[in-house]
């Protein structure tokens, strides 16, 4: 009966581990009437293996906590539902739910399967080495966007993908005359930055786990990189202003590193910046890349932020448009919202004389479109993952290098929260699985704490 046990505990490793991959190459996947993300396909393999063993009336357990996420999961989708239907885009807003519920599944089954420590923290390594994967091919697409160099795209033209946004596998932004990073996220290149912005948190937390770690340092450097070169405002900003903050507090202030490894990583990371200076505009040069037109570029970017509408090209005064529209849609539908599905059936503002496609934020758009009661529910849920992970976090008697690991996971997940202020990236399945491993992991160490205090 153990030999089972541990060859099953083996199989939902291995399946974790193959989840954690795929996982982070979200935006593959292969479209034949309906989209299949790569993830998502893993998750309906892993629901089938379930309905198999319930049919063959096995045992199943499920610990207390997916049990009440599920309950609260339950909750959202039943108040989502109820806003779809009372709404005029029904079947938008249906398609919508599903998407929720492919999110929810995922968090589900992570949080499920009961994962040891050491379990959770290799999957999340395996996670990092897509991450780096990502970054480099952001930083070719770049590159290589001026040479018509070959693309994913180009390579497996035979097989149809949804919302690619690309041409060929890249993206050339003609307001500011350069390719942008966009790696393995044809349909959005800011939840791509969002991406990598979380890649560099919690590459961070590792290499203050691992200081001698020169891999992980060229992680960090390759992710700062790609995440630069997508010229993503709210991803950049969604790093600065929540991820590097958060992080720099769980560390400090709670006292999981010591001095000596905060101050060789920062020393590392100056460094970095220092030789990118220097030596950034000879490799551009090489290659016949104008760092100085990249530089102008983020610069013109940042002033259309905070100069919104001084610029004829810049995007920031539709941001607010549309998040004033969010409120409108609000106001008017307190309780339920619009209904979901408006970014593919837009809801009407007499106020604005517009249309409401959704807003670059999913805080507003979900307020908008569900009302203050589906709002709640969610940002409820979201109070329920930090409180979950912040019991990890001050556990006493954990590991030093568990607790920098989850310390990561805290900060983007600040980094993703906060971050939804600035656009949208709460339905990709990155995000739940960050989350789902975020209370997995601190779940874990808290069971491993109970059971050394009753060793005594």
């Amino acid at each position: 009966m153990k030999n089972i046990f541990k060859f099953t505990q083996s199989n939902s490793s291995i399946f974790f581990y193959i989840l954690s991959g795929v996982v982070a190459l979200v935006g593959i996947n292969f479209h034949f009437g309906m989209t299949f993300y790569l993830s998502r396909l893993f998750i309906i393999v892993f629901l089938i293996g379930l309905l198999v063993r319930l049919s063959l009336k096995a045992s199943i357990y499920i610990n207390k906590v997916a049990l009440v996420f599920g309950a609260l999961f339950f909750l959202i989708l039943f108040q989502h539902f109820i806003s779809v239907i009372i709404s005029e885009r029904v079947y938008d807003g249906l398609r919508q739910i599903f998407i929720y519920l492919g999110v929810m599944s995922l968090f589900i089954i992570i949080l499920s399967m009961n994962f040891q420590t050491t379990t959770i923290i290799k999957g999340l390594k395996i996670f990092l080495a897509i991450g780096l994967f990502q970054g480099v091919y952001g930083i070719y697409q770049v590159i290589g966007g001026p040479f018509g160099w070959p693309t994913y795209q180009s390579i497996m033209s035979f097989i149809p993908t949804a919302n690619d946004k690309t041409v060929d596998g890249f993206l050339y932004s003609g307001a500011f005359g350069l390719f942008r990073a966009y790696g393995f996220f044809p349909g959005d290149v800011s939840h791509y930055a969002a991406y990598m912005a979380t890649i560099v948190t919690l590459t961070i937390s590792f290499i203050m786990s691992d200081p001698r770690s020169k891999y992980l340092k060229i992680v960090l450097f390759i992710s700062v990189l790609a995440l630069l070169l997508s010229l993503s405002r709210s991803g950049l900003l969604a790093l600065i202003l929540f991820g590097l903050p958060a992080l720099f507090f769980l560390t400090v202030k709670l006292k999981v590193i010591s001095n000596k490894s905060y101050l060789i990583f920062f020393l590392y990371l100056c460094g970095s910046i220092v030789a990118l200076m220097i030596f950034g505009p000879k490799i551009g040069d090489l290659i016949g890349f104008d760092t100085s037109h990249l530089f102008e570029t983020v610069n013109r970017r940042i002033y259309d932020l905070v100069n919104a509408g001084q610029d004829p090209q810049g995007s920031m005064s539709i941001h607010i448009l549309t998040r004033l529209m969010a409120l409108d849609a609000f106001t008017l539908n307190p309780f339920f919202g619009t209904g979901l599905g408006v970014n593919a059936s837009p809801w009407f503002s007499e106020t604005y004389s517009a249309g409401w496609a959704g807003s670059h934020s999913h805080h507003f758009d979900i307020l908008g479109q569900t009302g203050i009661l589906g709002a709640f529910l969610e940002w409820f849920f979201m109070l329920l993952v930090a409180q979950y992970m912040w019991r990890g976090l001050k556990l006493k008697q954990a590991l030093i290098h568990e607790k920098l690991i989850l310390a990561g996971l805290f900060s983007t997940f600040i980094l993703i929260i906060f971050g939804n202020i600035l656009y949208h990236y709460f339905l990709n399945d990155f995000v739940w699985y960050l989350m789902g491993t975020g209370v997995a992991l601190s779940r874990a160490m808290i069971i491993d704490s109970n059971k050394k205090n009753n060793a005594f």
